[in-house]
């Protein structure tokens, strides 16, 4: 997944309504990658905990306690999705491919 289709899906997540700590006059051009989750957002370390949920939900993945500390900027947030679903697909395609050494008469088509 390119960067661009995780930064829209961020700004979804963010523009969906959950976050009531947003103002309901919330500018979606300040949702770019150098904009900055506290300052520029709005989002407090409370906000940041419901954040992760919801991207967690968008994006099925995990994130621990360390990934959302390091979220300072969308960048951030966007780097760590990137990482997360690249080891999943990788993770996927390894348990593919023991599958289909198994297997022979796997047919993907």
């Amino acid at each position: 997944m390119d960067n661009k289709n995780i930064l829209q899906r961020i700004g979804k997540v963010i523009m969906s309504g959950i976050f009531t700590w947003l103002r309901r006059d919330f500018d979606k051009s300040l949702i770019k990658p150098q904009a900055l989750l506290n300052n520029d957002l709005g989002i407090d370390s409370l906000g940041a905990i419901e954040f992760a949920f919801a991207l967690e939900e968008e994006f099925d993945v995990s994130l621990t306690d360390e990934d959302v500390e390091k979220f300072v900027t969308i960048q951030d947030i966007i780097r760590c999705l990137d990482e997360k679903l690249a080891s999943a697909t990788a993770q996927l395609a390894a348990s593919l491919y023991r599958g289909l050494g198994q297997n022979q008469d796997i047919n993907l088509l």
